[in-house]
């Protein structure tokens, strides 16, 4: 498996987030994809920040068009995101390989905030993805869309493929919306 980090080239990838990818029960291969784009975006929807970060994940989606067949999933992880949880990502693993016709697994951080789920809004931040269904999103596709994990989902689902939502404080929880 591989895990995928989209980034600036003016950001980095804390100790942490290394830790939590090591720790990890499922062994996994890092690929960062760095594009040019802004320090500082947390929060800040400009138009320069979103085409940054369309930029960056649509790096991540050629880069997984270039993997071998042996990479089954890809695993889209933000560059703050721990995994504390040594079986975060087994996890994720088990729902795909027990749902065929299930697309992707997100997994729900909340940062400490109240965070609403809105249709047809799902959280990028960490999604461990079929490598087939990942290599056919195309985030140049942005026009029309707030954000790109609304472009996600509805890429997702006009593959007739579906999103389960796991909550990662709350081990075993699922979040439906």
């Amino acid at each position: 498996m591989i895990a995928l980090l989209p980034i600036s080239t003016n950001q980095y990838i804390s100790n942490d987030v290394l830790t939590g990818l090591k720790l990890q029960s499922v062994p996994l291969s890092l690929i960062i994809c760095a594009t040019p784009g802004v320090q500082n975006s947390e929060g800040v929807y400009t138009e320069e920040r979103v085409r940054c970060e369309c930029n960056s994940r649509q790096r991540q989606v050629n880069t997984a068009k270039g993997l071998s067949d042996r990479h089954k999933y890809v695993l889209s992880l933000d560059r703050d995101i721990v995994l504390t949880d040594p079986y975060a990502v087994d996890q994720m693993v088990r729902a795909l390989e027990s749902e065929p016709d299930l697309g992707t697994v997100a997994l729900y951080f909340g940062k400490g905030r109240k965070v609403s789920l809105f249709m047809p809004h799902v959280s990028i931040q960490c999604m461990l993805f079929r490598r087939n269904l990942f290599s056919k999103i195309d985030f140049s596709l942005m026009y029309g869309f707030s954000c790109t994990c609304q472009l996600t989902k509805s890429q997702i689902e006009a593959m007739n493929m579906r999103i389960r939502y796991l909550d990662f404080n709350r081990y075993g929880h699922e979040i439906r919306y």
